[in-house]
C-alpha cells in the first residue's frame, strides 16, 4: 500500500480531501533536520523512502492473523473505527 493509497483511504473515510505529496529524500532530510530531529532519526526516516521504493514493504503476510487470531482489516475500515 502506497502513501497515496493511505491518503485516499483517509479521504474516503473523512469525506474530506487528503493530499499526498512526494518529497525527495534530500528535501525530507533537510526538513527533519531543520525541525531539530537528531541525525540518527533523520537518516532512519529518510531510509524508509529508499526501502519503500526498493520494494521492501511490497510483501503480504499472514502475520496479523497469526498474531491476533483475526483477519486483517482494510485500512479504510481501520480509519473508520
Amino acid at each position: 500500500m502506497s502513501d497515496a493509497d493511505v491518503a485516499d483511504a483517509l479521504a474516503q473515510v473523512t469525506g474530506r480531501p487528503v493530499r499526498h505529496e512526494e518529497v525527495s529524500d534530500a528535501d525530507l532530510a533537510a526538513i527533519l533536520s531543520e525541525r531539530g530531529l537528531p541525525e540518527m532519526y533523520v537518516q532512519g526516516w529518510t531510509g524508509l523512502g529508499t526501502y519503500k521504493r526498493d520494494g521492501w514493504f511490497d510483501v503480504t503476510t499472514h502475520a496479523v492473523e497469526r498474531l491476533t487470531g483475526r483477519k486483517p482489516t482494510p485500512i479504510a475500515d481501520y480509519f473508520a473505527t
